[in-house]
């Protein structure tokens, strides 16, 4: 709602002034500025699109369960999400308590947003490497299996792992994944027989069978290095990588990240789950946050 609110009043403007910029920094530039805006104003319908579609491919390729709901959850509500502000607006009729409360929620909206912003950014940069390293240990993390084979998703991360050990001088790998109630060996054990499988020498594999999620894939694996080293890279999906690095730092390890690639459908519904997992993770510091600057509003309403 607020994009849009920021779009029609830079279409305004423009619509005023089109002559006069035009005369004074040219058409080349008004005509960048006007795409610019344009972007604004159909980007955040083509998301909605975008996250409806994928979430109706991703349930139809994985079948219907409340995780996967997300990606269509998101979209539904960002749909609705104007047209419910605009209603409650109106509801209030200028009475302060509603009005202090749709306000409230529009400063939460608009934190999560902030931050949702600054989370898929910070995912985005921390997908590439820009010095090549020489690695004394790979730590692939886990998934789960099909029976006691290794699904796609986690072949690709254990073939984007073989591919980074093909490139070191001496190197280690780590597989990393307890034995879930359904699976039939640990997952450890299974990424250890496609690795082997793959060419991989058995000597180089070291497996960790005792985690259940990646905080314990983290924590557990660096247990088994010896010496504590730093030149160390920890191997998931993209989607997975940016909380995994935050685990691991939040563990004092020392460590760079690789991404192994995922369909995009079910790439972009677990990287909202990603983004609920690092709330969680963080939840008392952004809690304070929020409660500070509704605080600050609820001040500033009382004095003006």
């Amino acid at each position: 709602m607020i994009t849009l609110f920021i779009t029609n009043l830079v279409f305004l403007f423009f619509y005023y002034n089109f002559t006069y910029l035009n005369m004074i920094i040219g058409p080349l530039i008004v005509l960048i500025i006007l795409t610019l805006a344009f972007i604004l104003l159909i980007g955040p319908i083509i998301f909605i699109v975008f996250l409806l579609l994928q979430g109706v491919k991703l349930i139809y390729k994985e079948g219907i369960t409340v995780r996967n709901f997300l990606a269509i959850s998101l979209g539904v509500f960002l749909l609705i999400s104007p047209f419910i502000t605009s209603y409650l607006v109106d509801f209030s009729n200028g009475r302060i308590p509603l009005l202090t409360l749709v306000n409230i929620y529009g400063i939460i909206a608009s934190y999560i947003m902030i931050i949702a912003s600054a989370f898929t950014l910070s995912s985005f940069l921390n997908f590439f490497n820009w010095k090549r390293r020489d690695l004394k240990y790979i730590v692939v993390l886990g998934s789960g299996l099909r029976g006691d084979q290794v699904t796609p998703l986690l072949k690709s991360r254990i073939d984007k792992a073989i591919n980074i050990y093909r490139g070191q001088k001496k190197c280690k790998m780590i597989m990393s994944g307890g034995q879930g109630e359904d699976e039939l060996i640990p997952e450890s054990v299974a990424m250890l027989n496609y690795a082997v499988n793959s060419g991989v020498s058995k000597e180089d594999i070291i497996t960790e069978t005792q985690s259940k999620n990646t905080r314990e894939n983290i924590q557990l694996s660096y247990n088994l290095m010896m010496g504590k080293p730093e030149r160390i890279a920890i191997v998931t999906n993209y989607y997975h990588l940016f909380r995994a690095l935050l685990i691991a730092k939040e563990n004092k390890i020392k460590c760079i990240g690789y991404g192994a690639p995922t369909k995009l459908y079910f790439s972009l519904n677990a990287f909202i789950r990603e983004f609920i997992g690092y709330l969680a993770m963080k939840y008392k510091f952004h809690l304070f946050l929020l409660t500070f600057l509704i605080t600050l509003y609820l001040i500033y309403t009382l004095v003006y």
